[in-house]
C-alpha cells in the first residue's frame, strides 16, 4: 500500500469510526463520557485489528479523610504552576484531582486521588453499529462505567459539602475529565479548559481525531493561546463567547545562546495502532538523513517507539528526561516534528522548525513562514533542513510568526487567565 492509499484508508476508517461511535452513544446516554475512549478503541480495531483487552478487576480502598474548606478551586490535569499560584495569592485554595493506579485512594482538604477498580458493569448496547465494533465499545463500557459512576459520586459529595469557585482542566475530552465537567454542570460550577496543545488550522482537516482532541467542548470556556486556535474553535457550532484568548503561561522566549551540536532534532510521536503510518513517518526520512550524512538526534517523548527507533537510528535516540526537551531544542540548528507543540517551543528558542506531513494531509497546522515549514516528503524535509541550517533569520521573524499562534506568554498570560476566570464567576 502506497502513502496515498494509506492516507485515504485512514480517512475512511476515521469516518467509519465516528459513525459507529455516534450510533453506540445514541443507544445509551450513560456512555457519553466514554466517547473519546470508544472512538480510539474502534479506530484501533478497524485500522489495525487491535482488540480492546478488558482490565482485571481490583480491590481498592477509598478513604474520605476531610473536605476542602473555605474558598477553593479544582485542578485536574497539567496546569501551569504560575497559574495555580496566582489564585493561591488571592487566598483561594486548591483541590487537586488525580486518577491513581495505586490500591488506595483518598480525599483530603487539598487532594482527591481516585483509584480505579474496573468493576464490570455488563451493560447491554443495542446500536445499529456492526456487531464487532459494538463489542469493542461494550468492553470499554464494562471496564469503566462503574468507576465513572463512583467518581461522580465522590465529586457530588464534595460539592454538596463545599462547592468550588471554579474548575481548571487541561482538556475535557477524556472520560474522567468529562465526568467532572458533567457533575460541575449539575451544581452550576464554571469549568475552564486551558489549551494544552497546538490545534489544526481548520476543522476541514481529515487527519484522524485532529478535531476530536478539542471538540466538542464540554466545559463552559476554552482559554486559548492566540488567533489561530480562536478561529479554529469558533468555527464549530455553539461557541459564541466561550473561546477567549489568554496566551500560553507555559511558553517563554529562550534567549540564552547554546552551542549547536546537531543539524536536526526530531521530536518523537506515538503511533499506537498506526504502525503502518509510523513506517511512512520515520523510515524513508531516517534512511535519507543517514545517506546524506546529516547529523541528527531523535528525542523520545515516551517509550512506545524506543526499540523501533533504536533499530532504525542506532545511538541517535535520546531518552526522555524531565525538563530536557528545551535544552535539546536549543542545542539544535533545526527541529522536525509532526502535529506537535514542540514545534512552537522550538521557535521560542529561535530555532527554525519543520512540520512533517508524511501522509500528505497538507499543511495541517499553518506552519509555512520564514522560520518554519510544512513538508510532505523526505526529500523536501532534507532540502528544508539544509536551507534552515544555512539561514540566519532575525529574532523579529520568529516573534512575528509566533504571534499568529500565541498572543502572549508567561506572566502576562497568567494575569489574563486569572482576570478572565474571576470575571466569569
Amino acid at each position: 500500500m502506497n502513502r496515498d492509499e494509506l492516507r485515504e484508508r485512514e480517512k475512511e476508517n476515521y469516518l467509519k469510526t465516528l459513525e459507529a461511535t455516534r450510533s453506540i452513544l445514541d443507544s445509551d446516554k450513560k456512555l457519553i463520557d466514554l466517547e473519546y475512549s470508544i472512538n480510539w478503541t474502534i479506530f484501533s480495531y478497524i485500522n489495525s485489528g487491535l482488540e480492546y483487552v478488558p482490565k482485571k478487576e481490583k480491590s481498592k480502598i477509598f478513604m474520605r479523610l476531610s473536605y476542602p474548606k473555605g474558598r477553593y478551586f479544582i485542578i485536574f490535569g497539567s496546569i501551569d504552576l504560575k497559574v495555580i499560584e496566582s489564585f493561591v495569592k488571592e487566598n483561594i485554595k486548591i483541590l487537586k484531582i488525580k486518577i491513581t493506579k495505586k490500591d488506595v485512594g483518598f480525599r483530603t482538604s487539598d487532594r482527591l486521588y481516585f483509584p480505579q477498580k474496573y468493576k464490570k458493569s455488563d451493560i447491554l448496547i443495542n446500536s445499529n453499529a456492526e456487531k464487532e465494533l459494538t463489542e469493542q465499545a461494550k468492553r470499554v463500557a464494562d471496564d469503566n462505567l462503574e468507576d465513572i459512576a463512583s467518581f461522580k459520586k465522590e465529586i457530588r459529595l464534595v460539592f454538596e459539602k463545599s462547592k468550588p469557585m471554579f474548575i481548571l482542566l487541561d482538556e475535557d475530552q477524556t472520560k474522567y475529565k468529562r465526568a467532572l465537567v458533567s457533575a460541575a454542570k449539575e451544581y452550576n460550577v464554571k469549568t475552564f479548559v486551558l489549551q494544552h496543545g497546538i490545534t489544526v488550522k481548520n476543522r476541514e482537516c481529515t487527519a484522524p481525531f485532529a478535531n476530536e482532541s478539542f471538540q466538542p467542548l464540554k466545559a463552559d470556556y476554552f482559554l486559548c493561546w492566540g488567533k489561530k486556535a480562536f478561529n479554529y474553535m469558533n468555527s464549530f457550532p455553539n461557541m459564541d463567547g466561550r473561546v477567549i484568548i489568554t496566551g500560553s503561561p507555559k511558553m517563554h522566549f529562550e534567549n540564552e545562546a547554546q552551542n549547536k551540536e546537531n543539524s536536526l532534532l526530531i521530536i518523537d510521536q506515538q503511533f499506537i495502532s498506526q504502525e503502518e503510518e509510523r513506517k511512512y513517518a520515520y523510515e524513508s526520512l531516517i534512511e535519507r538523513l543517514i545517506k546524506e550524512k546529516i547529523d541528527f538526534k531523535i528525542y523520545l517523548r515516551m517509550d512506545y517507539n524506543k526499540e523501533y527507533l533504536i533499530k532504525l537510528a542506532g545511538g541517535r535516540v535520546i531518552e526522555w528526561e524531565k525538563n530536557m526537551i528545551q535544552r535539546e531544542i536549543s542545542k539544535s540548528k533545526c527541529v522536525l516534528g509532526f502535529i506537535s507543540t514542540a514545534l512552537l517551543e522550538s521557535l521560542y528558542s529561535y530555532v527554525p522548525s519543520i512540520s512533517y506531513d508524511y501522509l500528505g494531509f497538507n499543511d495541517q497546522i499553518g506552519f509555512d513562514s520564514d522560520v518554519s515549514a510544512s513538508v510532505s516528503s523526505a526529500e523536501a524535509a532534507i532540502e528544508k533542513v539544509r536551507e534552515m541550517n544555512s539561514s540566519n533569520p532575525g529574532k523579529d521573524k520568529f516573534e512575528s510568526f509566533i504571534r499568529e499562534h500565541v498572543e502572549c506568554e508567561s506572566e502576562e498570560s497568567v494575569k489574563l487567565i486569572k482576570e478572565i476566570i474571576l470575571s466569569r464567576l
